[in-house]
């Protein structure tokens, strides 16, 4: 998943959010069949992500897990997460919107260690 900033993109493995449980069981009540596709649960993370797409983050948190936190108006989260299990990276910021084995300025590939391009 990916989002936009400019001229450079944050591209995550995985994205969590305090108001995904929620909006999951919004969607599963008004309609399962919403809900009934190969990865339901990323219904509900592209909704989040694009609902704060092109929307000023206005605070960036790098939390000791990793894990980058993003906070929007009405303190909207949005959490580039570090505990995704079997994958060689969880996050990057680039001018690709590739992952960052193409090309990266920050880059976490596993929990609590980052690494910068020189």
């Amino acid at each position: 998943m990916g989002l936009e900033l400019k001229e450079y993109w944050l591209v995550a493995q995985e994205i969590s959010s305090p108001e995904e449980i929620s909006l999951n069981q919004l969607l599963e009540n008004a309609d399962p069949l919403i809900l009934d596709g190969v990865d339901p649960q990323n219904i509900t993370k592209s909704a989040l992500l694009h609902r704060n797409s092109r929307k000023e983050i206005n605070d960036l948190t790098l939390n000791p897990d990793g894990s980058l936190s993003l906070l929007f108006d009405q303190n909207r989260e949005i959490i580039l997460i570090t505990s995704t299990a079997i994958v060689d990276w969880h996050w990057c910021l680039n001018r690709t919107g590739q992952d960052p084995y193409h090309d990266y300025i920050v880059a976490c590939f596993e929990a609590g260690k980052f690494d910068v391009s020189t």
